[in-house]
This record gives C-alpha cells, sequence and structure tokens, in this order.
C-alpha cells in the first residue's frame, strides 16, 4: 500500500513537473527539477551561447527555467521593441532574487535590483537628475572632450612603445562617471583612490561572470556552504568598499552643502537636498543613504563596463579594418580639420563615420 501511494505521488510529480507546470508557456527546453535550464548554460560557455541555439530550436519567443524560476526570452529586436517601448508599462517589472539582494546590498535597494515605486521613482529621478547635469547635451560633451584629451596625451606620453590602451580608457571613464555622481575627476592625485574602486569592480565583476555565482542566485543557501563562502566573502566585501567610498563622500557633502540654492553640481548633491525636502515632509524612507549608496553603485557598475567594453571593441574592429580608418581619416580631415576636436555640432556633416560607429 506504501509503495502504491509513494508511487502514485511519483507519477503526480512527474506529471507536474515536465508538463503541467509547463502547459501555458512559450515552448522551450525541457526543465530539470530544480536545476531547471541552468546546465545549459554551462554547456554552452559563454552562457550566451546557449540562448543562441535554443533561438534556432525553438524560435525567437521561448521560456527557459533558472531552476523553479520560468523565464520568457526574447531574442527578436521587433518584439524586444515592442514590448518594452510601446508597451513598456506592462514589461517594466524585472525578477529580483531577493536573498542575494539582501546579502549583498541589504535590502531591495538601489535601481537595477528593485521594482514597483521605489525603481520608479529612483529611475525617474536619475535620469532628471542625470539631464539637468548635461548628460546628453554640450555640458557633458564638453567634459568628455576633456577627458579625450587627457586620454590621447597619455597615450602620446607613450613615444610610440607598445601600450595597454585599456589602461588608459578606464581612467577616462571613470573620471566622466565620477565626476558626474561626486563632482570631481581622477586626477594623477587619485591614481591610487581610482585603482581601489577599479579592483573593486573587477572583483565584484568576475566573482559575478561565473557558472557557481549563477547557482548561487537561483539557491542562496549555497553561500553558506564550502566552496561557496569565498564568493559570499568576496561579493559583501567589495559591495562594503564602494559603500565605505560613498559614505565618506555623503558626509563630506553634507558639511558643505547650500540646501537653499537650487543650483546642483553633481548627482549626489542634487540626491541630498530632495533628501532633506522628504524628510521635512516626514519621509525618512524613500531617499535614505543606503538607497543613494546602492544608485552609486548602480550607475558606477553599469556605466562603467558598458562603456568601457563598447569602446575597446569599436577599436578592435577599427584595428582589423585598416581601410575604414583611413576612410574615417580622410572624412574628419576635410571636414574637420587635423587638430581638431570633433563634436557632436557637426554629427550631420559625417556620414561616413556615423555609418561606422553605427
Amino acid at each position: 500500500m506504501v509503495l502504491v501511494f509513494l508511487a502514485t505521488l511519483l507519477c503526480v510529480w512527474l506529471v507536474y513537473e515536465f508538463y503541467w507546470k509547463r502547459r501555458n508557456f512559450p515552448p522551450g527546453p525541457t526543465p530539470l527539477p530544480f536545476l531547471g535550464n541552468l546546465l545549459l548554460l554551462h554547456k554552452y560557455q559563454p552562457g550566451h551561447e546557449a540562448f543562441e541555439v535554443l533561438k534556432k530550436k525553438y524560435g525567437p519567443v521561448f521560456t527557459f527555467w533558472f531552476g523553479n524560476t520560468p523565464m520568457i526570452m526574447v531574442t527578436d529586436y521587433t518584439i524586444m521593441k515592442d514590448l518594452f517601448v510601446k508597451q513598456a508599462e506592462h514589461f517594466s517589472e524585472r525578477v529580483v532574487f531577493g536573498k542575494l539582494t539582501e546579502i549583498v546590498r541589504g535590502g531591495s535597494y538601489g535601481i537595477i535590483d528593485t521594482n514597483g515605486d521605489k525603481w520608479r521613482t529612483h529611475r525617474r529621478f536619475a535620469l532628471q537628475i542625470l539631464r539637468d547635469l548635461g548628460v546628453g547635451g554640450n555640458i557633458a560633451e564638453q567634459h568628455i572632450l576633456f577627458e579625450t584629451e587627457v586620454l590621447l596625451k597619455s597615450i602620446e606620453a607613450s613615444d610610440g612603445e607598445l601600450t595597454n590602451i585599456k589602461k588608459h580608457l578606464r581612467v577616462a571613464v571613470a573620471s566622466t562617471i565620477n565626476l558626474f555622481l561626486f563632482g570631481y575627476r581622477f586626477s594623477d592625485d587619485k591614481a591610487d583612490e581610482l585603482q581601489k574602486i577599479l579592483d573593486t569592480l573587477d572583483d565584484f565583476k568576475n566573482v559575478n561572470a561565473t557558472f557557481r555565482a549563477l547557482l548561487c542566485t537561483v539557491f542562496p543557501i549555497l553561500l553558506d556552504f564550502p566552496g561557496f563562502r569565498a564568493m559570499k566573502k568576496t561579493l559583501m566585501g567589495t559591495f562594503k568598499i564602494f559603500s565605505d567610498y560613498s559614505l565618506q563622500h555623503l558626509d563630506e557633502f553634507k558639511q558643505e552643502i547650500d540646501y537653499e540654492s537650487d543650483e546642483v553640481k553633481n548627482y549626489v548633491e542634487a540626491y541630498l537636498k530632495e533628501q532633506m525636502k522628504r524628510e521635512l515632509e516626514g519621509d525618512f524612507e524613500s531617499f535614505s543613504n543606503h538607497q543613494l549608496v546602492n544608485v552609486c553603485f548602480d550607475l558606477w557598475f553599469a556605466g562603467f563596463d558598458t562603456t568601457l567594453t563598447t569602446i575597446q571593441w569599436a577599436l578592435i574592429y577599427l584595428s582589423n579594418n585598416p581601410d575604414v580608418q583611413e576612410k574615417m581619416r580622410e572624412e574628419l580631415a576635410n571636414v574637420i580639420g587635423k587638430d581638431q576636436m570633433v563634436t557632436m555640432a557637426e554629427k550631420t556633416k559625417l556620414p561616413y563615420c556615423q555609418a561606422v560607429l553605427n
């Protein structure tokens, strides 16, 4: 009798796992119990190749199981635009892995790992302040042109010798981001401070870019097991380093800030003024110091790596296509001149350069 009961339970469980729970989702690979389709990411290294394979087999929309969580994968540009631009109100929510977020961030904070009203409020605020600070306009352009000049001079200082351009690019991108967030760039006297931040971001990224980290995202309890504790220590330690860096600047800003002035010089100053305004209205939660630290981490981490990677790939493609380089050089020389910086005002006059960059 007991065996019959257990056999029945097993059959019910198998029907649920391999049919019932999948019946209303788009087609996709059969998920394993508990693991889902995670092993496919390990099989096809790096993980994105798994989605290329699945797209060919199941079409542009398919279901991929992260453990017991089904995720609908959209791999077609037209469908993406329809869902996330035209129907953004319905598809703006993201999956937040609460336990891991709590371990690293101390809860649901920042912009990347939040949803609902908190996400909308801080995303809107960040976009507004960055626009006010000139991002996408002339002010930001002047900052970027200045960093470009510094970048070119640092490369020229190598005097034709072999040099790792990534080192110079990292300083330029980091200085631009930090200027908007904290109001200053990384000059030579702040080289040690910059290196500490970059090492922190590298450690955080390298740990997150592993299959073991993906397993911990789905099963955060693993972080307390041997073999995973070092990963937990690194994640928490790197975030604390950045948190301490941000809080140090918060203390400095609070001593110097003019709350009566409407002018803002950087994101942190704008945030602190909004924080004071809300606290006077009795709201001590929505714009907390801990939320600010997390937002700064998100803007630093997301902005730095994507910008740096894009520039590096552009240089790699140009290095492997010298004929394209020459055509760009000719167009720039004819339109701008040999020793002039290019600005957005000349964009429409440079169709070939635009085509290459786009």
